[in-house]
């Protein structure tokens, strides 16, 4: 094999390679999954968990709202003497067993319980926010692992492209058919190859310490090399994921739920313009005593209590307005918080067909005739027939556009990562 098919095979490999997933061997960790470090992510990510176990402590609250007072029971000595504390020295006098319970008034139970179910209902969709917020992050970081770790594999070829290159120089100054500029200027690139390696390796470890920190796993914890990713094309036109967002992004549920809420909370505040009520009953035990017309006869009580809200206009009518104010409020936060979901739909649309086109563009046009280059120019260099330089600027060209390659197929994954958590479904 010539030395222009041996560079050539060598780029050839490294370009196919990152379409083929590594194999593990013995001793090495396995390979990194996406859908499973997302799996991972939801069941152990601090975030979620603390926002689950709120929502979860909401939805118990409904009930409890929905419920009445618990009824109050008590004895009491009735009209005993002070002069003898006796029983049996007056008529009147008699242990009393007393029972009271509050009722509101009818409605206010219900809304009670509307209100605090739509409280829960809140923090479930903010639960649900938080979990595409999250499974966006893990996705970006994990693109952002791949793409590092491409990166790496590529350098690390190119280092040994650059080596062989400078071999050749070194043997054609030797025999003088190079000057010594081309041998240091090899030289001089391989040692900024180098740097670049200690620099990619650096992020790597960054990377790395995000992915743990949002699986909630210590910063240095190993993780295997990342297993690729299936490059996905999205299925819906803008107003199909218009409508996607405004039906399933928990966002815009948080703000329904949340007006949902104050229009409860406004109608139980007209429901306080009417009373509440207190129902007791009561039972006396009596001794019998001198001059007692029903001599020893027990005696039973009840009674009915009501509020008089005589406060109306400085209170309950206030809060039917501050309720009033709260839903406008909410109903302009769902109206904003849509038109910024479509903002965004729009945005990284237009950002996934720009990247998805430069992917095209790399792996159709740009490497392939780059290669072509990089091989023709060491054939015409080996035969005296073009510069060192023109050689090590094509090879350097192919190694550059092989890295934006992985850079543009990042990108494009990431913008279909933010619509998902965008629009709030698969959008694949």
């Amino acid at each position: 094999m010539t030395c222009a098919r041996l560079t050539v095979f060598i780029f050839t490999v490294i370009f196919a390679a990152s379409f083929v997933p590594a194999l593990s061997q013995p001793g090495q960790l396995p390979p990194l999954d996406l859908d499973t470090l997302v799996e991972i992510a939801r069941e152990e990510n601090p975030e979620i968990q603390a926002l689950r176990k709120r929502t979860d402590a909401l939805e118990r609250r409904v009930p409890q709202a929905g419920s009445l007072d618990d009824p109050m029971v008590g004895v009491e000595a009735s009209n005993v003497p002070i002069s003898g504390l006796a029983l049996d020295e007056t008529p009147m006098s008699g242990i009393q067993f007393v029972a009271k319970q509050k009722v509101p008034y009818p409605g206010k139970l219900r809304l009670r319980e509307e209100i605090a179910g739509h409280t829960a209902g809140a923090s479930d969709a903010e639960y649900r926010e938080r979990i595409n917020t999250i499974v966006g992050r893990v996705k970006r970081a994990y693109l952002d692992y791949y793409f590092i770790n491409q990166a790496i594999l590529t350098t690390e070829e190119n280092k040994k492209v650059l080596e062989y290159f400078v071999e050749i120089t070194d043997v054609r100054y030797a025999v003088g058919q190079a000057p010594q500029q081309d041998t240091l200027k090899a030289r001089v690139e391989l040692a900024k190859i180098v740097d670049e390696l200690l620099k990619l390796r650096k992020q790597q470890e960054t990377a790395r310490a995000r992915i743990n920190n949002l699986i909630n796993r210590p910063p240095q914890a190993p993780l295997g090399k990342p297993a690729g990713f299936e490059r996905h094309e999205v299925d819906y036109s803008l107003e199909e994921l218009e409508q996607l967002g405004v039906e399933h992004r928990p966002i815009l549920d948080l703000y329904r739920e949340n007006v949902a809420r104050s229009a409860a909370a406004r109608d139980l505040a007209e429901k306080d313009l009417k009373p509440d009520f207190e129902f007791g009953v009561g039972y006396r035990a009596r001794s019998r005593a001198a001059g007692d017309p029903v001599p020893g006869t027990d005696f039973w009580s009840a009674s009915v209590m009501v509020n008089l809200p005589i406060y109306a206009r400085t209170k309950q009518r206030e809060r039917i307005k501050e309720e009033e104010a709260n839903q406008e409020l909410w109903e302009a936060e769902f109206e904003s918080a849509k038109n910024d979901t479509f903002f965004q739909i729009k945005d990284l649309m237009a950002e996934i067909e720009k990247t998805g086109k430069q992917v095209d563009l790399f792996k159709t046009g740009i490497i392939p005739q780059a290669e072509l280059a990089l091989e023709s120019s060491l054939s015409e260099y080996q035969v005296g027939k073009t510069d060192f330089l023109t050689l090590l600027d094509n090879e350097l060209k192919l190694y550059n556009y092989q890295i934006e390659y992985y850079r543009a197929l990042t990108d494009y994954e990431k913008a279909v990562s933010d619509l998902e958590a965008t629009v709030g479904a698969r959008v694949y």
